[in-house]
């Protein structure tokens, strides 16, 4: 089978532990020729930059392409309709099997959509990662460039697809509400991430802790992410200081931004900070999972990440703040919340001061990697919609 995943709605950068970056090799190893078309943005050095349009092979069996967005008047209204020229073609000259659309704010998605229509034998499939936290949140962009401009192609998309996946019942929620989407088709697929198997779990994990000079029974609690003043990186610190003892660490991954930067670097001083507390800088995909594998504890107490079900795959135990997707639909009872910085250091020392709460809330977390958040399994659920369609004709 061929299968083409078409994103460009945002970056792709290598080496990362992005959907973009873990799904499409799961199905290379189901024996699928897997093709991901994207645009030419990418992380440099942990800043976005423009790169070359280029097509290669990588690593991991993906065949990569990435194309420019037609300018459009200027750089804001070309970054807002990402629109990429020539698609229809382009599909006819690879001719896939199965398509897979991620997020639909791209004004491609009108040649996307005519193309599965002329062509019935071609499956369908899309994913929305959208949400009212990252979208909509002006009146430029909610009226529009997501209910005059991308509602009709969310529609059109979801007409030709057998299915529309949603990462978390805040994505649905916006998809039925701006979008006016029906819900017939709709389904679950949270973001995900690799399992590991126990010698590699183990290896990067001795690994990374000799490196941090851990003893074997210390609590390593990580952090990370785009650290802007959303993520309450601050709220975790201060809660984290209050916590005593010398055998827990708390490591901090990411960019720093100019709404945190000062608090964290402080917080983290050799000489004026905790010395329990240290800024690791910005990692690749994989060293950010070896750290998670080091870890004991992953907290999230801002906005959503998708490290947060890396760290489930990673063994760790979950804290994090209440979202409703996390609660209702994907960790559940399998992680802790907190919804502000008293709940936080209550939830800290409930897993650093007692070792049985914190081995059952890895052993939960665990499970929930197994049975919902595996890439691998995942694959399989997509890839079975051709298969079926296959065998009935």
């Amino acid at each position: 089978m061929k299968f083409l995943h078409i994103q460009f709605t945002s970056q792709y950068t290598e080496g990362m532990t992005y959907q973009e970056n873990q799904l499409p090799p799961e199905m290379v190893k189901l024996g699928h020729e897997v093709y991901f078309w994207g645009t030419c943005i990418a992380r440099v050095n942990s800043e976005l930059r423009n790169v070359q349009s280029e097509e290669k092979r990588l690593e991991d069996g993906v065949i990569l392409r990435r194309f420019p967005y037609v300018r459009i008047l200027n750089d804001l209204l070309t970054n807002k309709l990402k629109y990429v020229s020539g698609i229809y073609k382009e599909l006819e000259k690879l001719n896939p099997d199965v398509i897979m659309v991620h997020d639909f704010q791209t004004m491609s998605g009108h040649a996307i959509v005519k193309y599965v229509k002329d062509h019935p034998h071609v499956q369908m499939v899309a994913d929305s990662h959208t949400d009212k936290y990252n979208s909509a949140r002006n009146v430029f962009s909610k009226y529009i460039l997501h209910k005059m401009l991308f509602r009709p192609i969310a529609k059109k998309i979801q007409k030709y697809s057998k299915k529309i996946y949603y990462l978390s019942a805040e994505v649905k929620e916006f998809l039925l509400d701006i979008y006016k989407m029906d819900e017939y088709n709709l389904s679950l697929l949270p973001l995900g991430g690799n399992l590991l198997d126990e010698k590699t779990y183990q290896f990067y994990r001795e690994k990374r802790r000799k490196e941090l000079g851990m003893e074997k029974y210390s609590v390593l609690v990580m952090h990370s992410g785009k650290l802007d003043k959303g993520k309450r990186t601050k709220d975790l610190l201060d809660a984290f200081r209050e916590i005593e003892g010398e055998n827990t660490i708390l490591i901090i991954i990411g960019k720093l931004m100019d709404d945190t930067e000062k608090a964290i670097k402080k917080a983290a001083d050799n000489d004026s900070g905790d010395k329990r507390i240290r800024y690791l800088g910005w990692k690749t995909g994989k060293e950010l999972i070896e750290y998670l594998c080091a870890a004991d504890i992953y907290v999230q107490p801002g906005t959503p990440s998708a490290t947060l079900q890396n760290a489930a795959c990673c063994r760790c135990a979950i804290i994090t703040y209440p979202h409703v997707g996390y609660q209702k639909e994907i960790m559940k009872d399998s992680a802790l919340y907190a919804a502000n910085k008293e709940e936080l250091g209550q939830r800290l020392k409930e897993l650093i001061m007692d070792t049985d709460s914190l081995t059952t809330m890895k052993k939960r977390a665990e499970i929930v990697a197994c049975t919902l958040l595996d890439y691998g399994k995942q694959a399989k659920t997509i890839c079975q919609i051709y298969n079926e369609q296959y065998e009935r004709n």
